[in-house]
């Protein structure tokens, strides 16, 4: 969510003076965030779903699954197996 945040970069961050954020997932503070404002902007993923479904298509995948937006998902043999097994071994 902040400008300086980098992937690429060795530590993530493009400011040299900030400290290293050992636990990402965690709170923390650092003086030289600045916010981006493009950080909750909904994306366009029509691309991605056209993609997805043409994968789906071409190795015969069912369309079967919704997303929580309501689209349809492929679902490939891999995935219908592990739901079985998360089904037949969870504690419910």
């Amino acid at each position: 969510m902040c400008r300086e945040y980098d992937p690429s970069v060795s530590d993530g961050c493009r400011e040299d003076r900030a400290d290293y954020v050992l636990e990402k997932e965690k709170a923390n503070f650092c003086d030289y965030f600045k916010p981006r404002s493009e950080a909750y902007l909904k994306r366009d993923e029509s691309q991605v779903k056209e993609a997805r479904a043409k994968l789906a298509d071409l190795f015969g995948e069912k369309l079967e699954d919704l997303n929580p937006e309501g689209e349809k998902l492929a679902e490939s043999e891999a995935d219908r197996a592990l739901q079985e097994l998360r089904r037949l071994f969870s504690d419910d």
